[in-house]
């Protein structure tokens, strides 16, 4: 090998396992034992995955109904309008397989989005804007019954300022006067 820099031959080392070049050095006392031992590491025969049997108390894959939260927000319009809500709700995306959806709610006192996911998976995010005050919960869905539950928790925050049970409460920084 040729050192490009001033043209002096130098000699190469490689370390090989099973006839493939996996590090090349211009010296032997350049492969360090960590790179050997990442070496045999990448030319080890892949094992077999097995799959990893589910926990009790651990959901599966739920497959929920993400249509269903159009529904349910269409199914609360006269309590959205008594508390002066704007409200979007989002198209289902993709996610890279793993579909999600959202609402988002918006007055001059909050700010809501629940994300669900087709695991079932669902994310309740508030922000009381008189003061700041945010109250975040998860949530693991199953069904209809299940998201009409975190919908009658989110009320009850919103007009009785009752803090779901298992919520994270966070004063969210105030901005700079």
């Amino acid at each position: 090998m040729v050192d490009q820099s001033n043209g002096t031959a130098r000699r190469a080392s490689s370390l090989r396992l099973s006839g493939e070049v996996l590090i090349h050095a211009t010296r032997p006392d350049h492969i360090t034992g960590k790179q050997k031992h990442h070496a045999r590491i990448l030319a080890a025969p892949a094992r077999p995955v097995t799959p990893i049997p589910a926990r009790p108390g651990i959901i599966g894959a739920v497959d929920f109904p993400l249509e269903e939260l159009a529904s349910a927000v269409q199914q609360r319009a006269s309590t959205w309008a008594a508390l002066e809500f704007d409200q979007r709700v989002r198209p289902i995306h993709p996610n890279h397989g793993k579909p999600v959806t959202s609402v988002e709610f918006e007055s001059a006192v909050w700010m809501v989005e629940v994300m669900i996911w087709s695991s079932g998976e669902a994310e309740l995010a508030t922000l009381r804007l008189t003061d700041d005050r945010g109250v975040n919960k998860h949530y693991d869905l199953a069904d209809r019954e299940d998201l009409d539950g975190l919908f009658d928790e989110l009320v009850r925050l919103l007009v009785d300022d009752e803090v779901p049970a298992a919520a994270l409460v966070f004063q969210w920084p105030g901005a700079p006067s």
